[in-house]
């Protein structure tokens, strides 16, 4: 939460979609240009097919010009 917000505090110019699970959302909540996406990866966006309908979403209503996974877990 912290390096999100340094992120967001040294970069004027940027906002964050940020890509987490439910109940880590309300971290995020008070940190300006940052919205949070809540997954359900475990019934929502199970297995590829739920990943390929997560992207599809994701794309359809984000401009998204980079991404970063920050714990290593590409999905």
């Amino acid at each position: 939460v912290k390096v999100i917000a340094a992120v967001v505090q040294q970069n004027p110019n940027i906002e964050i979609i940020l890509l987490t699970k439910k109940q880590f959302t309300p971290l995020f909540k008070n940190i300006e240009r940052v919205t949070c996406l809540p997954a359900d990866f475990k019934k929502n966006y199970k297995g590829i097919f739920g990943l390929f309908r997560l992207y599809k979403q994701i794309k359809k209503n984000y401009k998204i010009k980079t991404f970063i996974d920050i714990h290593n877990v590409l999905r």
